[in-house]
């Protein structure tokens, strides 16, 4: 029986640590959209691969590349095949209505010195004699570049993630200590509690849900009104169980030293917490539910009882 309190515990706590993922991953898309968190950060990665000033600005209004434009806003979002096309397009307009891999070349000989214009050559260089041989480094190029700002952006979102968790711990009161010792002390609201888990677990996470961190996904605003919606919902579900969240003058009944260093240490806790996302803590919580729904292993025969 105390197997079981105790992992009854777990997955109390394991569901708010999911529905608060929930709130702080909602949250984080909220401010990447607001301060244009992916559109930046691609626009940092494109003008080290474009450092010539012209070549740019001629890339931003190609057609395939404004039509990506949202709100006059810089795209968040460049498809690969766009990118090399709307780039050769810049640098060697064709003529004539035709464009060969020798005319691409001449027309990259007279770009001024710069990165765009050696990687360009070297990769015609490697293109032999088809032009779309050419494009297709060319994607490769941007592909290989865009996993590098992929990984700027995911370090970016960890340490806003931090900050938000923080924030939302501290708001929240979720102090974990509490919420734990709250739990086990009250067998009725924990056994709520667990239903509740398993509920969720059944349900799977919000569709919404935003994916990793990742500079070339979109998340659209109908996703996270739909992700905010759902975990409004979750949050409500969770107040009526009676876990104890929000900041109230009854808890202080400990010394203050005492109460300080539980309450700091609790909320750190349920911030690091927070911290690892959403899908880590569903996972978790679908391999508890399954694991408390088989029961306790049976007790071992007897030495002398006699199988049938």
């Amino acid at each position: 029986m105390f197997g079981l309190h105790s992992l009854d515990v777990g997955i109390g706590l394991i569901l708010v640590y999911l529905i608060l993922s929930l709130a702080c991953t909602g949250f984080n898309e909220f401010i990447a959209n607001l301060t244009s968190g992916r559109s930046a950060t691609l626009k940092e990665g494109l003008m080290r691969m474009l450092d010539d000033d012209t070549v740019r600005k001629a890339f931003y209004h190609h057609p395939l590349i404004r039509s990506l434009h949202r709100a006059g806003k810089d795209p968040s979002y460049i498809p690969s095949r766009a990118f090399a096309v709307a780039l050769l397009d810049v640098v060697a307009p064709p003529a004539d209505g035709s464009r060969t891999l020798a005319s691409v070349t001449e027309a990259l000989a007279k770009l001024p010195a710069g990165n765009v214009k050696q990687a360009l050559l070297t990769l015609a260089a490697q293109g032999g004699t088809e032009l779309s041989t050419l494009q297709q480094n060319v994607e490769t190029w941007f592909n290989d570049v865009m996993e590098r700002v992929s990984g700027w952006y995911r370090r970016r979102v960890h340490y806003l993630t931090v900050g938000v968790a923080v924030v939302l711990a501290v708001a929240a009161n979720a102090d974990t200590i509490r919420i734990g010792t709250a739990l086990a002390n009250d067998p009725e609201k924990l056994s709520t509690v667990v239903q509740r888990a398993a509920e969720f677990a059944n349900s799977g996470l919000p569709s919404a849900t935003p994916q990793p961190a990742d500079s070339q996904h979109r998340v659209t605003a109908d996703e996270l009104r739909t992700n905010a919606a759902e975990v409004e919902a979750r949050l409500l579900q969770l107040s009526t169980t009676g876990v104890p969240l929000g900041w109230s003058g009854d808890e202080m009944t400990e010394p203050r030293t005492v109460w300080f260093i539980s309450k700091v240490f609790g909320l750190l806790i349920t911030a690091a917490a927070i911290s690892l996302g959403a899908p880590f803590w569903f996972d978790i919580l679908s391999k508890a539910v399954n694991i408390r729904a088989a029961g306790p292993n049976p007790a071992p025969s007897p030495k002398g009882d006699i199988k049938p």
